[in-house]
């Protein structure tokens, strides 16, 4: 079945580490927002669509910054071993598990979810799937990990 919900730590090797980091001005995103670190301006944004760099989920949404005194919200830092849960508009399939497809932002909800029709923009690597729930349980490559220090 095809599904909506906002992505989820499944699993790791590590405990996940949460940085702060400011998001920049009229940025508009919710928690569990993939987003990148622009080295430009020092701010994080949301990511677009095919992302070539992705920091990690945000922990709250932008508007979050008004509540801390840093005006820094949490970033769940992504590890080329955390084991994300994304829904998705294809229902999930066996055959899925170990493809390489990309990932895209409903624009209704505004959850990022798993693409399996998009080999052409591999981000994520499917690792397993929950048919009747509708999840794709994959990990993200790390050559798009901004803090991967790891060039793959």
């Amino acid at each position: 079945m095809a599904s909506k919900f906002p992505p989820f730590l499944a699993s790791g090797v590590r405990a996940p580490l949460v940085l702060p980091f400011a998001p920049a001005v009229g940025q508009v995103f919710g928690a569990q927002s993939l987003v990148f670190y622009d080295t430009a301006d020092e701010f994080i944004k949301i990511c677009g669509a095919d992302p070539a760099l992705i920091l990690g989920l945000s922990q709250g949404g932008a508007a979050g910054k008004t509540l801390t005194p840093t005006g820094k919200i949490g970033v769940h830092v992504l590890d080329p071993d955390d084991v994300i849960g994304l829904s998705s508009p294809t229902t999930p399939a066996e055959t899925h598990v170990t493809d390489a497809f990309g990932i895209l932002l409903d624009a209704g909800t505004g959850f990022w979810q798993a693409d399996p029709t998009d080999a052409g923009n591999a981000r994520i690597h499917c690792v397993g799937v929950d048919i009747p729930n509708g999840i794709f349980f994959v990990k993200f490559m790390a050559a798009n990990l901004q803090l991967d220090a790891i060039a793959s």
